[in-house]
């Protein structure tokens, strides 16, 4: 029943959410804190997720090359040592824009790269590395210079006091290397009058080209460095190998593939020789004949020894070599000697 004077009055949706102007502001607060947070949220969410990418891409990809500021950007330049060393231990100082002095023993370390140029990743090349340096000799001795790359030793020569080129080969990749050099036989006084030291200049690494004569000429100046080569033969039943003549030395056999050298020294030694200057040569398939000033000797090839031979136990100098069907003929003073391959004994002059 209608009650007359009386109105009844339903709130609209407009007079329900009218509120007070301090409660509008902190609701308009609440919403803005609210977005602002779940912004916040999907940003660091997406940061997140590329922090884990590049996470992944770097460990898919390994560690970066140590000391990539000091990487020398390719061969066949010469570069300031100072410049590019990474001095490891011992009291090492650059005491000019292009030297480094080692004052005390210890090692630096060179980092360069070697561009593929075309060639396979793992494709092996002959480098020449050129160390420029000079030394502080102390009590009649010169300073000594050791370089490795990968803990396999490069080489190992005394300096002298005065600048010189101090030349190395080896093989090496395309791609990053580190060339660590060691100062070897430090010497110091505490008066500091008698103090050895190495002092370095610059550094250069170039590829050799392929003349294997010239590869092994570089060396064996460099393991040889007082010898001198008389001559030089190709083995055709070992290829990639050399016969060297060495003047007062016997000979070496070349191993020019892997740049190593085998001497007989101490095969003379056992014979209580000292080994005697090569004269001639001759190779067959299963010896190495060398004639020398003091006698025949044999290599052999399948035993690895060394024999040496000489008509009536004398000692004599051959002056050629060459075969006769199974008959080897020694020249000695302009006449022939024969020997008999087969039966290893001389036939003439015993």
């Amino acid at each position: 029943m209608k009650r007359s004077g009386t109105i009844r009055h339903r709130p609209s949706v407009t007079d329900r959410i009218a509120l007070p102007p301090s409660r509008a502001r902190l609701r308009h607060t609440f919403w803005f804190l609210h977005f602002a947070c779940c912004h916040a949220l999907e940003l660091a969410g997406r940061l997140a997720c590329a922090l884990s990418l590049l996470v992944l891409a770097f460990l898919a990809t390994g560690l970066p090359e140590a000391h990539a500021q000091r990487v020398i950007p390719g061969p066949d330049r010469a570069y300031p040592i100072a410049e590019y060393a990474d001095p490891m231990e011992g009291l090492v100082t650059g005491e000019s824009i292009r030297q480094f002095d080692f004052l005390g023993g210890g090692w630096i370390d060179l980092h360069f790269r070697l561009p593929e140029a075309g060639a396979k990743p793992d494709a092996e090349s002959t480098y020449e590395i050129v160390i420029r340096a000079r030394g502080d000799p102390a009590l009649g001795e010169d300073p000594e210079m050791e370089l490795r790359i990968a803990d396999a030793r490069i080489g190992i020569t005394k300096v002298a006091p005065s600048w010189q080129d101090y030349r190395f080969l080896c093989r090496l990749r395309p791609g990053t290397h580190t060339l660590r050099i060691f100062f070897t036989n430090d010497y110091y006084q505490d008066d500091g009058e008698i103090d050895r030291n190495l002092r370095l200049d610059t550094f250069l690494i170039r590829k050799v080209a392929g003349d294997e004569d010239e590869i092994l000429r570089r060396a064996f100046t460099q393991k040889y460095p007082q010898r001198k080569i008389l001559w030089i033969k190709l083995d055709p039943w070992l290829p990639g190998r050399r016969w060297v003549g060495v003047e007062d030395g016997f000979v070496v056999l070349f191993n020019v593939p892997e740049r190593t050298f085998v001497d007989f020294y101490e095969c003379f030694r056992l014979l209580k020789q000292t080994p005697p200057s090569p004269t001639a040569v001759l190779l067959t398939d299963a010896s190495v004949w060398v004639g020398t000033r003091a006698g025949l000797f044999e290599y052999d090839r399948k035993t690895a020894s060394l024999e040496a031979y000489a008509p009536g136990g004398k000692r004599f100098s051959v002056e050629a070599l060459s075969q006769e069907g199974d008959k080897l003929l020694v020249d000695v003073k302009g006449k022939p000697i024969r020997f008999d391959l087969r039966k290893r004994r001389w036939l003439d002059g015993g």
